[in-house]
This record gives C-alpha cells, structure tokens and sequence, in this order.
C-alpha cells in the first residue's frame, strides 16, 4: 500500500479520514458519526440520524475495508483549511486488490481548524 498512498496521517484532514476508518473497524459508531460533517445538516433528528448511520455500518460491517491508505490531496473547493477531496485505497476483506474511493474534509462551523469527513465513497458505503 505503501507505493499508493501513505498509511499513517499526515497532517489533520488526513487524520480525520483514519479516525473515522478506525473508529468504524473497532465499532465505535458514536465516535464515527461526531466525525461526520453531514450529521450537522441531517433533516432527520439527531437520535434517529445516528441510530440510521449506527444500523447501515453493523449490517455493513464485514464489507468495511480492512486497511487504507491515503493518497492524493485536491484542494481548492472551499477557503477553509479542511476542505480537501482525496483518493483513499482500500483493501477488502478476503481481496489483496487495492480499490480507490474518494473522501472529502470539511472544517467544523465554528471550528474551522477541526476537520470532519463529508462525500464517502472509499470504504464501499455512504458515511
């Protein structure tokens, strides 16, 4: 994975795409969803949002990627320091083939320095 991408964070955007990774892997569903910057625009009530997103990773789960690695870095759709787009590869359970999606960081309001994730499509489902 290596020659495709880095597999440790580099910098704070990055650190949130594996968080977010890392807290779905070990089932922290909670710590997955405040990672998320879409749950701060949910029509849905904030119970039933993350009651949602809880039930779509569990019955998902053994699909989740079992490695990541973050490659390349597209700015410029945001003025904010989080607002990058990225090319994630992926390695699936029972596969040794990379797949690539893509991951998208916004900056939290009022907290411009604090990343979340937005657009997922890099570890096979919807964030």
């Amino acid at each position: 994975m290596r020659s495709s991408g880095s597999t440790v964070p580099r910098n704070p955007r990055e650190k949130a795409i594996f968080d977010y990774f890392y807290a779905l892997r070990e089932r922290r569903y909670e710590d997955a969803y405040q990672l998320r910057a879409l749950h701060l625009s949910s029509s849905l009530p904030s119970s039933q949002d993350f009651l949602y997103f809880k039930k779509t990773h569990q019955e998902k789960h053994e699909s989740l990627a079992t490695q990541i690695a973050v490659g390349g870095e597209e700015r410029g759709y945001g003025d904010g320091p989080c607002e990058c787009v990225y090319t994630v590869y992926a390695v699936e359970p029972g596969h040794t083939t990379l797949v690539s999606g893509m991951v998208s960081t916004h900056s939290k309001p009022g907290q411009p320095e604090v990343c979340l994730i937005g657009y997922n499509s890099a570890f096979g489902f919807s964030p």
